[in-house]
């Protein structure tokens, strides 16, 4: 009998240490971070077919890198549409809150003419856009990739 005292009591005593231990939502260092207070930078960048490598294929949603030293996220993606003299690949939407530290980017397809004449041809595209801040990167980064007949949604983490 005393022996069972002794063992509920030590599982009790090291439930709270083994708790923290075990609990997936704790907190980690970069919890802690403070988001950054403002974009500094943006860039659309349309790769050469050199670099399209390590850039996700078509049927994939894009990629989100983060570099902490530099305070930058980076996102990639690839994607097609009809009517190249008629269209491009554009950054239209790039919108951050600072308060909750949460980063939205929206990459898609923008008519850049309305002329009648627009080529019937497909094309295919490799795009990276690279945000900078003022310091450290944003907790949570959602991705969009609006094509002709496709969407993608990213979010991390």
């Amino acid at each position: 009998m005393n022996r069972r005292t002794v063992l509920i009591g030590a599982g009790i005593a090291l439930s709270p240490s083994a708790a923290g231990c075990l609990d997936s939502g704790s907190a980690t260092l970069e919890d802690d971070k403070e988001p950054p207070s403002e974009l500094i930078a943006e860039e659309l960048q349309i790769l050469e077919r050199s670099d399209w490598d390590t850039v996700p294929e078509l049927d994939e949603p894009p990629a989100i890198t983060t570099k902490e030293s530099n305070s930058q996220v980076i996102i990639e993606g690839k994607t097609s549409y009809g009517g190249s003299n008629c269209n491009e690949v554009s950054l239209s939407e790039t919108d951050y809150d600072a308060t909750e530290g949460a980063l939205t980017v929206t990459v898609s397809i923008e008519p850049i003419s309305t002329a009648d004449d627009c080529h019937a041809d497909i094309v295919e595209e490799a795009y990276r856009v690279i945000l900078e801040f003022d310091k450290s990167i944003p907790a949570t980064i959602e991705a969009n990739e609006y094509g002709d007949d496709y969407q993608f949604e990213k979010t991390e983490p």
